[in-house]
């Protein structure tokens, strides 16, 4: 139930600490391929949240199916961010070993801009922290520009595996490709959103 080494010159280092292909889900393969194969794509926080977790059946199924969330929030985007060079696996990380705050991995989730509202959403893998008192922050620089909100999933997939970690030849080189060509296109929010906190499944 939801709760809404030194390598040779000219290669390039392995890397488990940036985002690789294999980082990207989504409500429909089309999606999926839209966002990882190069093609302009424009990602947006979900229009008309939180009513869309309940009248958009894409999104409960990639939430509560593909992701197998076990909390949904939205929290607010830090500016400061914006000037982070590590990822979120690395600034996450980093903040959970040198403060008490702990270490939380999930998704962001987008929905695609450019389409009919309400029917295709990508999810990408992302780490944030936890403050003592429970509330998420997100501190790592966003995918989209732009944006005031992200829609964050934890869930049990967010764990990065051996093999999507040995993804880094490419791996850095995908997630500074996706960047650019999401900056490229500037995410509109769909709709301006005040409401925070947890969403259940049924509710």
């Amino acid at each position: 139930r939801l709760q809404c080494s030194v390598l040779e010159p000219m290669q390039e280092v392995l890397s488990p600490e940036w985002l690789t292909a294999a980082d990207v889900l989504a409500s429909d393969e089309a999606a999926v391929e839209l966002v990882t194969s190069g093609a302009s794509a424009q990602l947006c926080f979900p229009s008309d949240w939180p009513r869309v977790f309940s009248t958009s059946k894409p999104l409960r199924a990639l939430v509560n199916g593909t992701l197998r969330g076990v909390r949904c929030r939205t929290v607010a985007v830090d500016a400061s961010g914006e000037r982070e060079p590590a990822s979120s696996f690395q600034r996450a990380a980093q903040l959970a070993a040198s403060s008490d705050a702990t270490l939380v991995k999930g998704f962001v989730v987008y929905e695609l801009a450019d389409g009919p509202r309400g029917c295709a959403f990508v999810a990408i893998r992302r780490w944030w922290n936890a403050a003592p008192g429970g509330a998420w922050f997100d501190a790592a620089r966003p995918l989209v520009p732009g944006g005031r909100q992200l829609l964050l999933v934890e869930s049990p997939l967010g764990e990065r595996g051996e093999a999507a970690g040995r993804a880094g030849l490419g791996g850095g080189s995908f997630e500074a490709a996706l960047r650019e060509r999401l900056a490229g296109r500037p995410a509109e929010e769909a709709a301006i959103v005040r409401h925070t906190g947890e969403r259940g499944a049924g509710e």
